[in-house]
């Protein structure tokens, strides 16, 4: 189906969801798919997953999205069991993957800041 109001930057697969539950993936006329791809760089929690569902409406209830700006006792709990379960010492939370490169990025020149190493290698072309 050719809709001309929305950018052709992937090529749709001829599949038109209607509902999906776990890992599945059920379709207008019933037939059901295994949800291999879930979403184009995110995270993949699959679907309707009761437990999952509950949190997220019980936090959109209380506040939809705060930025880093604000002091969240939900984000400090997060960030305690992510590094208690990694390597990390510390974490940075982005709103995007823009906004995550450029953290890299200035987290990058900072830790080279003292040898004076500050250039970045990127490439053209790139998504």
């Amino acid at each position: 189906m050719t809709n001309h109001h929305l950018m052709s930057t992937y090529a749709p697969l001829n599949l038109e969801p209607d509902y999906a539950k776990g890992v599945w993936i059920t379709d207008k006329k019933g037939r059901r798919y295994l949800d291999m791809g879930a979403g184009v760089a995110v995270n993949s929690f699959g679907h309707c997953y009761e437990p999952l569902v509950e949190a997220l409406t019980d936090q959109a209830h209380k506040i939809w999205h705060a930025s880093n700006l604000y002091d969240l006792p939900l984000a400090k709990q997060l960030a305690e069991k992510l590094c208690l379960h990694s390597f990390a010492d510390r974490v940075f939370f982005a709103n995007s993957g823009l906004e995550a490169m450029e953290g890299c990025i200035k987290l990058a020149r900072k830790y080279q800041s003292p040898q004076k190493k500050w250039r970045i290698i990127t490439f053209e072309g790139a998504f």
